[in-house]
């Protein structure tokens, strides 16, 4: 399904010590703050396996995303607290959605185990591959009752998948009874111009709108 001019981006910190309440804290506060007054699609916050934090946020526009910034509505008190918190902050990554398979998480389990997985596709067998990951994404979907996926383009070329899962044991029971043929996987394999790069976290605050038309 394709899902015209809806951005999304990736912020990724590296925290100091001891500074990861205060750092969520301010976050939680910003991120409201932009959701309500200036009509953000809102963010999710996540912790990687690697200690990182990341927010996965919406926009309607990079234009939108710059001029909310620009206002100074955003609590700026906060966002200084961010940066205080912080011991390095990672280049952001700018998306734009081209297939959304993600439903939303359950409101009564927050905690659930999230992946962004990175590659470098083939241009000439782009449109078979992202066939493929649709109609996997779908069977995965019906089968084991999880939230989905939502497949990026990156501004580097690279592409992005972003799933939800609800446990990183129900992820590997899935993978390990593969939904995807041979036949698509030899297809997927040959798209593939470098090593899926796979991100695994788990949901720590979920203040994400929904797309509309993610079905």
């Amino acid at each position: 399904m394709l899902i015209c001019l809806m951005h999304a981006i990736i912020y990724r910190w590296d925290l100091k010590p001891s500074a990861e309440e205060d750092f969520v804290t301010a976050w939680r506060d910003v991120t409201l703050c932009l959701k309500e007054k200036e009509g953000s699609g809102g963010s999710r916050l996540h912790k990687s396996d690697d200690g990182s934090y990341l927010a996965y946020a919406l926009w309607d526009s990079l234009e939108h995303r710059t001029e909310a910034f620009a206002s100074g509505i955003p609590h700026q008190d906060q966002i200084m607290q961010m940066r205080d918190c912080t011991k390095r902050r990672h280049p952001e990554m700018k998306l734009v959605v081209t297939d959304d398979l993600l439903l939303p998480i359950p409101q009564k389990d927050p905690s659930v185990f999230a992946s962004f997985y990175h590659w470098v596709i083939n241009p000439e067998v782009i449109n078979p591959f992202k066939e493929i990951w649709h109609r996997v994404t779908l069977e995965l979907r019906s089968q084991y009752d999880v939230q989905g996926s939502r497949l990026h383009l990156a501004s580097d070329a690279h592409w992005v998948a972003y799933a939800i899962w609800p446990s990183k044991e129900m992820r590997d029971h899935a993978f390990a009874h593969p939904v995807v043929t041979d036949a698509e996987k030899e297809v997927m394999r040959s798209a593939l111009m470098s090593k899926q790069i796979e991100v695994p976290m788990t949901v720590l605050e979920d203040h994400l709108s929904s797309l509309s038309n993610a079905s």
